[in-house]
């Protein structure tokens, strides 16, 4: 569900009944990746397309998807409506991105989503299109007898790797890598690697748009087109380590979620990630409405709470927040909301959401 102000953030677990049916939240974790530690970051971040309410990428390169055919907005695996899309593996479904090349200068790239297959059937979540077998850029979740397939460069000399994989109705994260610098191709399902090859071939015409859900087989037929939801669409041109990826499905979190910035106060420029699992005191969590501040609140000077849409819903000044060390929330309706908490540095961004079960 790696960052971008969205859907902000995903929650770190999925929601769970209260015994005493007070409010909870799910906190979503910052998923810190620093230069020192990871190439994938801010800075090599290009797509970013939570999915809620529209195709944009929040990445701030306008590399917006196009959506066509009978795509629709549905309920993403937490059951926030108008937060994912609906494929019906009918042509023309898909949502483009123009000029894959335009991003993806080189043979470094992951690619991250989350998904749900309708029914088994051979279907593919990403093509580079029209499609071209010995030039190809395509993963697939489900693809004839072979499962898991990503397919990069000329299939035929060595640019295919595949993994059997079983079939059921649920969401999973897959996330999928390619690197000439570091010599692998690699798929990772649900946070672990489970396929692996040395890199092989280089992708010669980038100059394409990308279709999520699929597109044209290379064949001319739709038979490759992905049959159910889709979310959190992220692409980095660079690639991520297994660490990166094991993160981001532990915490259960978008991709696009959490940009930390700094320098320049709280609309400066982009300068990492933060993972909460690893720094917990970035966040606020609590019950009944009332949601504290695990960090120094002091240092706050602002905190905004806003619709998913991103309307307005409350402000806390920094009077607020030091006199009371939480946000009284009580008087705001059940609903999902971005929480972006500012400092004189830099400002964080989660989501929560209350529920009534």
């Amino acid at each position: 569900m790696f960052l971008c102000i969205t859907k902000a953030s995903r929650p770190l677990t999925q929601l769970k009944k209260n015994k005493m049916n007070k409010i909870t939240i799910a906190a979503i974790a910052l998923l810190y990746l620093s230069t020192g530690i990871s190439q994938v970051g801010p800075a090599s971040l290009k797509v970013c397309m939570p999915f809620t309410g529209n195709a944009l990428d929040n990445s701030g390169n306008n590399n917006h998807g196009t959506v066509n055919g009978a795509v629709a907005l549905t309920t993403d695996r937490f059951g926030a409506p108008n937060s994912a899309y609906h494929f019906t593996g009918s042509m023309p479904d898909n949502i483009s991105i123009n000029t894959f090349g335009g991003f993806i200068p080189n043979d470094e790239l992951t690619i991250s989503m989350w998904a749900l297959s309708d029914f088994h059937t051979s279907a593919c979540l990403f093509m580079l299109n029209p499609d071209n077998a010995n030039d190809r850029c395509v993963g697939c979740a489900m693809y004839l007898t072979q499962g898991l397939v990503w397919d990069y460069g000329d299939i035929f000399t060595g640019g295919r790797l595949t993994l059997m994989n079983g079939y059921d109705q649920q969401w999973h994260h897959y996330v999928y890598v390619v690197s000439s610098s570091q010599n692998r191709q690699q798929i990772f399902m649900d946070g672990v690697l489970v396929a692996t090859q040395p890199f092989a071939m280089t992708l010669v015409n980038r100059n394409l748009p990308l279709f999520i859900g699929a597109g044209t087989s290379s064949m001319g037929g739709g038979s490759l087109r992905w049959r159910g939801k889709i979310d959190d669409v992220c692409i980095w041109n660079a690639p991520a380590s297994a660490s990166d990826v094991g993160s981001i499905y532990a915490n259960r979190n978008s991709c696009c979620d959490t940009i930390k910035r700094g320098g320049g106060g709280p609309e400066g420029r982009l300068t990492g990630i933060e993972n909460l699992y690893k720094s917990d005191s970035y966040r606020f969590y609590g019950t009944a409405g009332l949601y504290q501040y695990a960090g120094d609140y002091t240092k706050l000077e602002s905190v905004e709470v806003r619709s998913i849409d991103g309307k307005l819903i409350k402000k806390f000044e920094k009077s607020d927040i030091t006199s009371n060390n939480f946000l009284d929330l009580t008087s705001v309706s059940q609903g999902i909301y971005l929480v972006t908490s500012f400092s004189s540095t830099e400002r964080r961004m989660q989501k929560i959401v209350h529920s009534s079960n």
